[in-house]
């Protein structure tokens, strides 16, 4: 956590490390003997020997970032500290580093690990790409710098930049945006939330980044309107253009920090109402542990809430839902809030940019990293590898495996003489890992289905792990008319962890297997096509491990007939397993 105090409060706000503050753009300058502050001497004469060796990948990528192709100037080989960057834009402080390979070894690895740590500790973006990437992904890479300068310019000036509050110096200066007042009860998104009352400097600033009476506040990469008589003079930020909606910004300068390693209990909601200056809370990167996004929500603010890893979703998930049932003990209006899986646009990003397209060469770098034979001959062209005595089968880049698939591949295994399939998918249909027992009992074949990690698609990236398909069984209870679901059996999606591991975990996921549940949800009117709606829910807490296997709603339908209920369950690794029952009422 870092406390940030400035002079407009006498008030610390603490906000995790990753928080994004809106900041005055810092300049690197040169000193009186026209040479970069502590940047040692022999680097100068070491830059320019190395502008004249640049590498093959560096001279490729220089073509086209050279003469501000990208809208930007770019120096190479410039000296920053007591580092070399490859690639360097003082307008858009951004770095761009090429890596050969002898950046793989532990020792590089950790030495560019403490390289990055201190260009962003002055404020700088770093993006590191491979020879390979930029020999054969050109494109790609350009684009990617491309969208990162775009990202990088808050004002047509660049005078502004968003900066992680685990960046900011003493000195540094923030802003508050200054509106003309609006009403206290402003709605927003059609629910009242009282207006900050904490005063600044005897003057209350709204919440920057909730629509209020019609007012939208800043985006962070929208030139500045102030509309009128600005609170921030021209010659310290432009005021040209438009996109701010009447807001004007008021600076505040950092005079004292502090970092400890806390939980959120730290966070006074009046103190972040008092400082009100313009963060990024709207759109948080890294979910965590769902903090950030759980303050925002108490505050009435909008927000969306970003994270690659499956786990943090899940905690985030649960953070929230706790928030709404406080709001609602307290009397408090309370919002819902909806989840999305946008791993298949990701998925088909990869395909387009860095596969070309190519169903073999998916299938080539999935075999890679689950460390199979490809099959020169394979004995089926539904069979693509070999790992240890188990076939292997790939799915595509963008299907759903489906039972009928699972047939056609178990059946060519079996033909083949094996006695073990491992089929490897992005997303499997529902309910598959309880229907694979019966294909497994007419092929006897041991068949294991795992989901493809996104991970692969990371650069630089050499290992990843495989989860198996979890498998779920319910049943529904009708009790008068009145409906509840009860767990009946439960195995998790297990990562694929050494043998010796992996049959302990399976060992206890039979012997205890709701032990592995942590959150568990369920639909009562589910169909085909609906978003999951959780009409019940249940999940451990910190506090709490304790879980309900059945649910206590007495659900009752409108209509007699068959209805559909759907119960998803998310296990400790933060993996969903989902399975659809039927009940006549």
């Amino acid at each position: 956590m870092i406390g940030i105090r400035h002079n407009r409060s006498s008030q610390t706000l603490w906000v995790t490390g990753d928080h994004r503050v809106l900041c005055r753009k810092r300049t690197l300058s040169y000193n009186a003997e026209r040479s970069w502050a502590h940047v040692p001497e022999k680097h100068f004469e070491r830059a320019r020997a190395l502008r004249k060796e640049m590498t093959d990948a560096e001279r490729l990528l220089w073509k086209s970032l050279r003469r501000q192709q990208l809208g930007v100037k770019f120096r190479r080989q410039h000296p920053i500290g007591p580092y070399i960057a490859d690639f360097y834009s003082w307008e858009a402080g951004l770095v761009v580093e090429v890596d050969g390979d002898t950046h793989f070894t532990p020792e590089m690895q950790e030495y560019d690990a403490i390289r990055t740590q201190y260009l962003e500790s002055l404020g700088l973006q770093v993006l590191r790409f491979t020879n390979v990437e930029i020999r054969n992904y050109l494109d790609a890479v350009v684009e990617r710098i491309h969208d990162a300068i775009q990202d990088a310019l808050p004002s047509e000036n660049h005078f502004l930049e968003w900066r992680r509050a685990s960046s900011l110096q003493v000195g540094d200066v923030v802003f508050f945006p200054l509106l003309p007042s609006p009403h206290p009860s402003a709605p927003v998104d059609g629910v009242s939330y009282p207006h900050p009352t904490s005063p600044v400097d005897g003057v209350s600033y709204p919440h920057p980044t909730s629509p209020v009476d019609g007012v939208s506040y800043p985006h962070p990469t929208s030139p500045v309107n102030g509309g009128g008589e600005p609170a921030v003079q021209p010659d310290s930020l432009p005021v040209d253009g438009e996109g701010w909606g009447g807001v004007s910004l008021l600076p505040a300068t950092v005079i004292a920090l502090e970092q400890v390693q806390t939980d959120e209990e730290v966070y006074d909601l009046e103190v972040e109402g008092a400082h009100s200056y313009i963060t990024e809370v709207c759109v948080v990167h890294n979910c965590g542990s769902g903090t950030t996004l759980a303050v925002a929500e108490k505050l009435g603010r909008r927000w969306i809430g970003v994270d690659l890893g499956r786990y943090a979703i899940h905690v985030s998930r649960k953070r929230l839902i706790q928030v709404q049932r406080e709001l609602y003990q307290q009397g408090k209006p309370y919002r819902s809030f909806d989840v999305y899986n946008l791993g298949r646009y990701e998925r088909q990003w990869w395909q387009q940019e860095r596969l070309r397209g190519a169903d073999c060469e998916h299938r080539r770098i999935v075999l890679q990293f689950y460390k199979a034979v490809p099959l020169e001959n394979p004995p089926s062209p539904l069979l693509h590898g070999k790992k240890g005595g188990a076939y292997v089968h790939v799915d595509q880049i963008d299907s759903l495996f489906t039972e009928s698939e699972l047939r056609e591949v178990a059946q060519a295994a079996a033909d083949a003489g094996a006695r073990e399939l491992h089929c490897l998918a992005w997303e499997f249909e529902m309910e598959l890992a309880a229907k694979k027992q019966a294909i497994e009992a007419t092929t006897g074949l041991d068949i294991k289905l795992k989901y493809i990690p996104r991970e692969i698609m990371e650069a630089n990236r050499t290992e990843v792990q495989f989860f198996e398909a979890g498998y779920l069984e319910a049943k529904a209870i009708v009790n008068n008319g009145a409906v509840d679901v009860e767990l009946v059996r439960f195995m998790p999606a297990l990562a694929e962890v050494p043998e010796k591991e992996l049959q302990e975990l399976r060992a206890r996921a039979v012997n205890s297997p709701f032990d592995f549940i942590d959150f568990w949800a369920v639909d009562f009117e589910w169909r085909e096509g609906k978003p999951f709606e959780h009409h019940w829910q249940d999940f451990r807490t910190r506090k709490d491990r304790s879980l309900k296997t059945r649910t206590d709603i007495g659900w009752r339908y409108a209509t007699q007939g068959t209805h559909q209920i759907c119960i998803k369950v998310i296990d400790v690794f933060g993996v969903d397993t989902t399975t659809v029952i039927k009940v006549k009422v």
